[in-house]
């Protein structure tokens, strides 16, 4: 092999470099690299796996930040900001479906208490309806069953809602979900005992306080910021006379009280206390990710979104995943069947819901407008209108 000589700083070398000083070079480098790797050597390798999993997010999220596309509505505070929770959807939606493949219930139950070995606990069963009397003269605190229910989780649910009401900006809207939820509890409660409450706990602490104070405070929330208030169609029945606002009036309903439902039963499922912190992870993430959600199918029903409502097929997708979650694991651990009382209820109002749809879709058909089906007419928005 050819060498060549040089001059460097004032010294005459060798090009390539002589055999013993590649070596010498090489053992230099790898004696760094050992020394870097040393503190991994003996870490277990429980740690490794899950640092291996954090990396994947990581990975995951910053193309995510790179390569996907803007939100066409919301680009405040940065565009790169919605850009990183869609990546964190994405990496949410992958965890939920590698569960829903790879693991039955028990599985499921190790595979988290591996995460968190606060995990994998039977959870005591708490019951809110042992002692249902509101006001009891034999003892000092004649409202001491009443003043039992109120601890921190009353301030939870009363943020809760008044975000709610921020995110879907429809008092009326948001009134008639809080409603629905205290039936869909009761139609599930002879699954989920947490699900029996006294009257005076659904009346008095949930739709007549937390639920419609939450709405209070949201909807001023909304007035103050100065944001627009969204037109469902609901307050006026306008969703009740036309098939395409009453679809997505449907499709929000099941979107939020699905989101609402799922949340106990995964904690019963799973094992999984209220304050743990991946609940309160998913809490934050569906309070941060609705918005854009909810804006994509408001601007869907007026014709107003010119891209594809990314956000919201994200969000149906995960919405899903969670669902399937519940029936998978549900199997076995539930044997009881709805009452049949209950049962016939919802079959009576799905069956006018359904034909309601069907018939309005028939008229629409049938109705021409400037020559052409009224399929192809757009909703006017509140807005457009004025």
């Amino acid at each position: 092999m050819a060498v060549s000589t040089g001059v460097l700083n004032g010294e005459s070398r060798s090009f390539p470099p002589a055999l013993d000083e590649r070596a010498a070079q090489y053992s230099m480098l790898n004696h760094v690299i050992n020394n870097l790797a040393a503190p991994l050597v003996n870490v277990d390798e429980d740690v490794m796996w899950k640092v291996e999993i954090l990396i994947a997010a990581v990975i995951i999220v910053s193309l995510s930040v790179v390569y996907l596309p803007d939100h066409g509505v919301f680009t405040k505070p940065f565009k790169a900001v919605w850009r990183v929770l869609l990546g964190v959807a994405l990496c949410y939606s992958c965890f939920l479906l590698y569960l829903l493949i790879n693991y039955n219930r028990d599985n499921a139950i190790q595979f988290l208490g591996w995460l968190d070995p606060n995990l994998g606990k039977p959870l005591p069963e708490k019951n809110y309806a042992d002692n249902c009397e509101l006001w009891d003269a034999e003892n000092p605190h004649h409202l001491h069953n009443f003043l039992d229910r109120i601890d921190i989780f009353i301030v939870c649910h009363l943020l809760g809602w008044m975000w709610k009401t921020v995110i879907i900006r429809s008092a009326a809207l948001v009134w008639f979900l809080s409603i629905l939820f205290e039936f869909i509890e009761i139609s599930f409660r002879h699954l989920l005992p947490n699900f029996y409450e006294c009257w005076w706990d659904s009346v008095l602490l949930d739709v007549f306080g937390c639920n419609a104070l939450g709405v209070c405070l949201g909807m001023l929330v909304v007035r103050k910021l100065g944001l627009e208030e969204y037109h469902w169609g609901f307050s006026r029945g306008g969703c009740w006379s036309d098939h395409r606002k009453l679809l997505l009036f449907l499709f929000i309903t099941i979107f939020v009280e699905v989101l609402d439902t799922t949340l106990f039963f995964i904690k019963y499922e799973l094992w999984m206390p209220t304050s743990h912190w991946i609940l309160v992870c998913r809490t934050f993430f569906w309070a941060f990710f609705g918005p854009p959600c909810t804006t994509e199918l408001y601007k869907l029903l007026y014709g107003q979104l010119s891209t594809f409502p990314l956000y919201l097929a994200v969000g149906t997708i995960i919405q899903c995943l969670e669902l399937g979650l519940c029936i998978k694991f549900g199997q076995g651990v539930f044997h009881e069947s709805m009452p049949s009382n209950i049962r016939i209820s919802w079959a009576v109002i799905w069956t006018i819901v359904i034909a309601r749809v069907i018939h309005l879709r028939m008229e629409a058909a049938r109705k021409p407008v400037n020559g052409e089906s009224v399929h192809n007419e757009r909703v006017e928005s509140p807005e457009q209108r004025n």
